[in-house]
């Protein structure tokens, strides 16, 4: 969700937030692999799957809370790229491995879907809500050091 400050992408988030804020038009994004990809979603999306699940699934049964879709880095970066105004200059370090392994982690939601539930949130929400959340964290700590 757009308050996390652990993992990947908030860490990427950070670092383009930081960049805007100081006014530059690029930043330097370390990663591993462009490729990676992992299932992510608005936390708004979990919270009402949440809720479709508990009025209308079927007690025992086991359904996938996810979008359904792999979001690589490159995707993510793309699209915060385009709401920052900052432009990331991307340097591949297939030795960075903190973030996890590459193995591509989406899941089906078919069941979920069959529920009438589908995702209110996109990714440029996300995004957005993540930037908003990192431009006013940086700005209210670095407002704390004047």
């Amino acid at each position: 969700g757009p308050g996390r400050v652990t993992g990947i992408h908030p860490t990427i988030v950070k670092d383009m937030a930081k960049a805007k804020l100081a006014g530059q038009d690029t930043v330097d994004l370390r990663i591993h692999n462009l490729q990676y990809a992992r299932d992510v979603q608005h936390v708004a999306n979990w919270a009402d799957a949440s809720m479709t699940i508990l009025q209308y699934g079927v007690t025992g049964e086991a359904y996938n809370v996810c979008s359904g879709e792999d979001l690589t880095l490159e995707t993510f970066i793309d699209e915060l790229a385009k709401q920052t105004g900052v432009s990331p200059n991307v340097i591949v370090d297939p030795s960075i491995t903190k973030f996890g392994p590459d193995i591509v982690s989406g899941g089906n939601n078919q069941k979920l879907r069959a529920l009438n539930w589908e995702p209110k949130k996109q990714l440029s929400d996300l995004v957005q809500d993540m930037v908003s959340f990192w431009t006013g964290k940086l700005s209210r700590e670095s407002a704390g050091n004047k």
